[in-house]
């Protein structure tokens, strides 16, 4: 440690505070800034076998509110060091070693910030796997939130599978196990080669076991060697697997990794062959969250997963059905049974309160289906007789579970699920509303609009028995709220009456319905409105909102934006609190759009990119989709206002963050165009060659490929140009575009590409 502090001038150590799975954690100062900062030295084993420069240059641009910052990477005296933030209070391990026990409402709350965590590192490009999540590597800050720590810079993501260094018993999946002869894991347990506690037990490829043919032995025997290498000596009559897999349950035995290794009579096998390292995914990580949910909910370490585990729910601890079910679906042995990715997990942890035993009891009336099917279509009296009011009573049951299936999918967002038991429910009851409802909500809720409306107004609204249902008000309020979202208010104010005439004791659609009539300038109408909200006792937050749209269609912007603002401070339901950040940014706008004043039209457009940089913060990450939107704008605005490509920058930044969570072509389309605005030409061919790789080919990537190329052989000599790339861009965009002539009417940098190719081929540089 004392060569590390003379060698490196800008940190200082104090302590070694760990030894994590990829090498020794040190505590230390940051000389010239007086912080302190967590030093790792990456074991030699790992960085001979990773690219560390460029695995690190992608940890380093990591920013989450749940891990820490990468600040450095040093190279001294041939050992690699990554610096990260120093992040205060105690790692769990620590608080479970001391006892402590954590209440289910606090594990829900850490969960859900681990998964938050998880569904960053895994949608990186390429996806970062942890690899080592267990107590001792989660921090608890205090500000009682967590902190994910110790993620290796091993576990880059290759596409075949992340490397990993080693696993942790109770914590790491199966496949993060390498298959050893009982002998050998038996002599390596009283060799202290496999861990004990919660260590992480590394796979060094410089002290693995090596095959050696001994036709003298009759059992294997494991010797050391000289170079810290195990040898075993086998009998070559014997039996012997020449295989080394991943330790697996044999019911997915084609998912295991395996490696082959041959050998020849008196010949060493070779060392990689027989162990290296495994390979892990996404469901890895998955797998090792649930493990620590686990410990921290009933203070057991979970069993070995290789060996069978107790079930959570086995342990007399108070968690709710929710929980039992989350925690063993991510335990699952079989990787394809566990949560299908990290952003499915946080649905499921966000919608714990739908996971109940409503859904045990769905998967056990599967079976009841059959029989109510024999009930039906049996031309048996005596089944009719006995079993006609047994098979109403159990349809209707089945029916009703159906129901929560649809309600539990929807909340998860697996809407292909729900397609089967929606078809299923309507045909056991096609004159109940309940199965319809939840297929127009989620049309809605997957911003489909216009299907959703076309699936109201064609299928439910037509049906005398499902029009005349109890719940048409909901479904009304879903219709009216469909043509709000799509701006045309005058078909939503119908609606929200026709759901005001079944319920008037609703103050939802009363506040909705009064916002609908300030957006077209009714104002008296949108204040009785108002008044009846109030009347049954809308919420405060409701009422600032209201206000705040009542006093914008006013022009009164100074109490529009105090309004907004107070519904922003008081709201409880984050929905509210999203509306009111969107009207006060379009209160921006308004005010940006109409005033003279330069510095107050400079001051508003740095109030709005505050705005919704707060939104993005406060909100729960399924509202902030729309945030992100406007936030990509407010910057566009920003670096067009103030002739300033930093803003610019920070749009395409933040277009990258929102792609982890809503992939879209129109994002990658608006990042070519921002690369190609601030020069960066190598960026914006690479993000137009993935688009072609995940949308496939479209003339609008190659239109955009054309305009860049354009622009390189513009900024040439006369002498070096060639515009050969650029024409088979241009032709590759031309015909695509006339194949589709019909769905792309009138696009002008079409028209403008056009008179570009006429101007060259004038001038003779096609010749």
């Amino acid at each position: 440690m004392d060569t590390f502090e003379k060698l490196s001038e800008t940190y200082e150590i104090i302590e070694i505070i760990g030894s994590g799975g990829g090498g020794t954690v040190y505590k230390a100062r940051h000389k010239r800034l007086d912080k302190e900062v967590v030093i790792k030295k990456i074991h030699t084993d790992i960085k001979d076998v990773v690219d560390c420069g460029a695995e690190a240059n992608i940890l380093k641009k990591l920013r989450h509110s749940y891990l820490p910052q990468v600040l450095d990477l040093l190279t001294i005296n041939n050992n690699v060091y990554t610096v990260m933030d120093f992040i205060p209070g105690q790692s769990f391990q620590q608080l479970l070693d001391e006892k402590k026990r954590f209440p289910q409402k606090k594990v829900i709350k850490w969960a859900t910030q681990l998964a938050e965590a998880l569904v960053y590192l895994h949608k990186q490009n390429p996806p970062i796997i942890h690899s080592d999540i267990k107590p001792a590597n989660i921090m608890l800050t205090p500000s009682d939130d967590i902190c994910l720590i110790d993620f290796n810079i091993s576990s880059i993501f290759t596409g075949k599978g992340a490397r990993t260094i080693g696993f942790t018993d109770g914590y790491s999946p199966p496949e993060q196990y390498k298959i050893y002869y009982d002998s050998i894991q038996e002599l390596s347990t009283t060799t202290n080669n496999l861990s004990s506690d919660d260590k992480t037990e590394l796979l060094y490829q410089d002290e693995t076991t090596e095959l050696l043919i001994n036709a003298t032995q009759k059992n294997p025997t494991l010797y050391p060697n000289e170079d810290k290498r195990t040898e075993l000596l086998f009998n070559p009559e014997e039996d012997i697997v020449t295989e080394t897999e991943l330790l697996y349950d044999d019911s997915i035995s084609d998912k295991a990794y395996k490696q082959v290794a041959t050998s020849a009579e008196g010949e060493r096998m070779p060392s990689e062959t027989i162990l290296g390292y495994a390979l892990v995914d996404e469901k890895s990580d998955i797998y090792s969250l649930g493990a620590t949910l686990y410990h921290l909910i009933t203070g057991v370490k979970p069993q070995k997963s290789t060996e069978t585990v107790v079930s959570v729910a086995n342990y007399g601890v108070k968690i709710s059905d929710g929980l039992v079910h989350i925690i063993t679906k991510a335990m699952h042995k079989n990787p394809g049974k566990r949560f299908p990715s990290a952003s499915q997990l946080l649905k499921s942890l966000m919608n714990i309160g739908k996971l109940d035993r409503r859904y045990k009891r769905f998967m056990l009336l599967q079976e009841v289906a059959f029989i109510i099917m024999l009930l039906l279509f049996s031309g048996s009296v005596l089944l009719i007789h006995f079993g006609g009011l047994k098979m109403s009573q159990e349809k209707q049951e089945l029916y009703q579970e159906y129901i929560s299936q649809l309600d539990y999918e929807r909340q998860l967002g697996n809407y292909d699920e729900m397609e089967s038991i929606y078809t299923n429910a309507v045909s056991l009851y096609p004159d109940k509303i309940e199965a319809y409802y939840q297929r127009a909500l989620s049309l809605y809720e997957r911003q489909d609009y216009y299907s959703a409306i076309e699936y109201i107004e064609e299928t439910i609204i037509p049906d005398y028995d499902l029009e005349q249902s109890q719940k048409m008000e909901d479904v009304y309020f879903i219709l009216a709220n469909c043509y709000f979202e799509l701006e045309k208010y005058e078909d939503a104010i119908i609606y929200f009456r026709s759901a005001i005439a079944l319920n008037k004791s609703n103050s939802q659609y009363y506040r909705d319905f009064a916002i609908s009539l300030a957006r077209i300038g009714n104002i008296p109408k949108a204040s009785e409105a108002l008044e009846e909200a109030i009347k049954l006792g809308i919420a405060d937050d409701s009422v600032y909102l209201i206000n705040g749209e009542i006093d914008l269609s006013n022009n009164d912007y100074i109490s529009s934006e105090d309004n907004l603002k107070k519904c922003i401070e008081v709201a409880g339901d984050p929905y509210i609190k999203m509306r009111a950040y969107i009207k006060c940014e379009e209160l921006y706008n308004a005010i940006i759009l109409t005033e003279k004043d330069d510095n107050l039209v400079s001051e508003t457009l740095l109030k709005k990119i505050a705005l919704l940089k707060e939104a993005k913060s406060a909100l729960p990450l399924d509202l902030t989709l729309v945030i992100y939107e406007r936030l990509i704008q407010a910057y566009i605005d920003g670096g067009t206002y103030f002739n300033d490509n930093d803003y610019y920058r920070l749009a395409i930044e933040e277009s990258n963050n929102m792609i982890l969570n809503w992939e879209n072509y129109n994002t990658y389309n608006n990042m070519i165009i921002l690369y190609h605005k601030i020069g960066e030409i190598d960026n914006a061919f690479k993000t137009a060659d993935l688009m072609i790789q995940k949308y496939g080919e479209d003339y609008n990537i190659y239109k955009r490929l054309s305009f860049l190329e354009l622009d390189v052989q513009s900024l040439k000599a006369n002498e070096s140009r060639d515009y050969s790339i650029f024409l088979d861009y241009y032709n590759k965009a031309n015909d695509l575009y006339k194949r589709n002539l019909k769905n792309n009417k009138n696009d002008m940098e079409m028209i403008h590409l056009d008179e570009a190719v006429d101007v060259l081929e004038e001038g003779g540089w096609f010749d």
